[in-house]
């Protein structure tokens, strides 16, 4: 038991270490510590993208949640991460870390790269990154759809700060990342990869995958192929012409395995590998993301 005396009030602090205590550094009083979260706050709001006046209050709550989110670099944090939450969700994955980089391309183009690399920073040799990630864990039981060519595009829309030295040190990455999906995710070998588990695709209940798996489906093509054109993009900004030919033909030639596998006369519908089998249901997985995604690879050829 513990009595205390003197003044009326007293500070403490929790400390949490990940193995052995090993001491601490100098603690600011509470005060202190409340006034430099406050002004780091203040920073964050007033870097944050303006909104017309009836928005502002979420607003300063949105800045709010981002900036609690993003923590200091430690154990498998090799830079600054957003998390996805404070609460539950408190973790990255390895496709929302896209989205975190978008969200930050305009207001922090240094912190919004670091958020669009963070996982390839754990790439196997192999070309796959992990499912998520926290400072302590690090997880390959799953992996996510490969968006990251469509991601780095959005970004090069909306900043110029990103270097050339940057886009060269993430190509092979992306490169390796794109492979993965050809050589480990293609049972069947007929050139069109698959999910192997619903939370691979980031819709871990989507009735497409009722009825088993592995499952091909045309959200998947079309997100490689996007990719394949982004690489093409990058090899051409790189000075690999050759590379860049390459990407193209690759591209070109997923979206005609894409339209021939996956459109019925009426519809995108998914298959299971290997399988003649169409999954029932009505999952916007199979609608709305492969219209998308193919529409973004027919501007593309229009420019």
């Amino acid at each position: 038991m513990l009595t205390l005396a003197g003044p009326a009030t007293w500070e403490g602090v929790i400390q949490v270490y990940p193995s052995v205590w090993e001491g601490h550094p100098p603690y600011r009083p509470f005060a202190a510590a409340v006034a430099a979260a406050d002004q780091s706050y203040q920073a964050w709001l007033a870097q944050s993208l303006p909104v017309p006046a009836a928005w502002a209050e979420a607003r300063q709550l949105a800045a709010y949640i981002n900036w609690s989110c993003v923590v200091a670099p430690r154990g498998h944090h090799q830079r600054p991460a957003m998390l996805m939450s404070k609460n539950w969700m408190n973790k990255v994955w390895s496709w929302d870390h896209c989205f975190n980089a978008l969200a930050l391309a305009r207001q922090d183009p240094a912190l919004a790269w670091d958020q669009f690399v963070l996982f390839f920073d754990h790439q196997e040799p192999s070309g796959a990154i992990p499912d998520h990630l926290t400072d302590s864990t690090r997880s390959f039981r799953f992996y996510k759809p490969p968006i990251h060519g469509w991601a780095l595009r959005e970004l090069l829309k909306r900043t110029d700060a990103i270097t050339p030295h940057q886009l060269a040190a993430v190509y092979a990455p992306l490169a390796r990342w794109t492979e993965w999906w050809f050589r480990y995710r293609d049972d069947d070998g007929d050139g069109v990869p698959q999910y192997n588990h619903g939370n691979e695709s980031g819709w871990d209940n989507g009735t497409v995958f009722s009825e088993g798996v592995p499952v091909e489906s045309p959200d998947l093509s079309a997100y490689l192929v996007i990719q394949m054109d982004a690489l093409a993009e990058l090899a051409t900004r790189l000075g690999k012409p050759a590379e860049a030919a390459h990407w193209r033909e690759r591209a070109d030639r997923l979206l005609a395995l894409l339209m021939a596998h996956f459109w019925n006369g009426d519809q995108f519908v998914a298959q299971r590998s290997g399988s003649p089998i169409v999954p029932a249901g009505d999952s916007a997985l199979v609608l709305c993301l492969c219209c998308w995604a193919t529409g973004s690879k027919k501007q593309s050829r229009a420019r």
